[in-house]
């Protein structure tokens, strides 16, 4: 049997058609009748990149690692970081960079050592899968507390959106929502932050990197979803 999709209309976003008590996942986009299945963000290419490395062999890594660590100093700053990210991934733009840094920065001290790096990439890795499945009571965990923020200050959150929203388009970038996030929760992890990241991303089927207000709430399970029709859904 052919699998049935879920179609957001107005986004032309894909979703899966889940059972009873299940949450859509973004699989997809649909322009006019072409179909694009499989995430098209650039945060997956980056982190299947540094997963292989790590996966191949451990010293595979470290001379990457230490190609760009170029006073060695035994860890990457800023400006190192990005230039790895860019030889890796050279359409990154700087909002890509910004959002990888963070995802990477363990700490979030702005400098990243090689075991930090490894770690890193495996909790990047595993918190990517966590949210493509949805069912992660770690992920559940981390992003407890963003969850509350969100569904407790609606009005709050809408006003900074908007507020944050400088081109009025109706969207923010992913690390403008990061921001938003942290007005309300100061205190905010690096673990909240790479968990509401990869979370995102893994809604990010388009690639686009950034996301409406109400897909925001969708990418958090924070949405009510009604089937509206065959090939059609709406959420609330």
């Amino acid at each position: 049997n052919d699998e049935v999709f879920l179609l957001d209309r107005k986004a032309g976003k894909l979703f899966t058609n889940p059972g009873e008590g299940g949450y859509p996942r973004a699989v997809g986009m649909r322009s006019g009748t072409e179909v694009k299945l499989g995430s098209q963000s650039k945060m997956h290419r980056f982190v299947d990149t540094l997963d292989h490395y790590l996966q191949t062999s451990v010293d595979k890594l470290s001379e990457a690692f230490n190609e760009f660590d170029l006073d060695g100093s035994g860890f990457l700053d800023r400006r190192e970081l990005a230039r790895m990210i860019q030889k890796l991934m050279p359409d990154a733009d700087a909002r890509d960079v910004e959002e990888l840094r963070t995802m990477l920065d363990q700490d979030g001290d702005g400098q990243i050592t090689l075991p930090e790096l490894e770690s890193t990439i495996k909790e990047a890795f595993e918190a990517r899968n966590a949210a493509k499945t949805g069912k992660s009571l770690s992920t559940n965990q981390a992003l407890e507390r963003v969850r509350d923020v969100l569904r407790g200050n609606k009005k709050t959150v809408r006003e900074a959106f908007n507020e944050m929203d400088a081109d009025h388009d109706g969207t923010l970038y992913h690390m403008e929502i990061v921001r938003l996030i942290k007005r309300l929760l100061p205190d905010m992890y690096q673990k909240e932050v790479r968990y509401l990241l990869a979370k995102l991303q893994e809604f990010d089927a388009g690639g686009e990197g950034r996301v409406t207000l109400d897909e925001l709430y969708q990418a958090l399970e924070l949405a009510t979803v009604y089937k509206v029709g065959q090939g059609r859904a709406g959420a609330a």
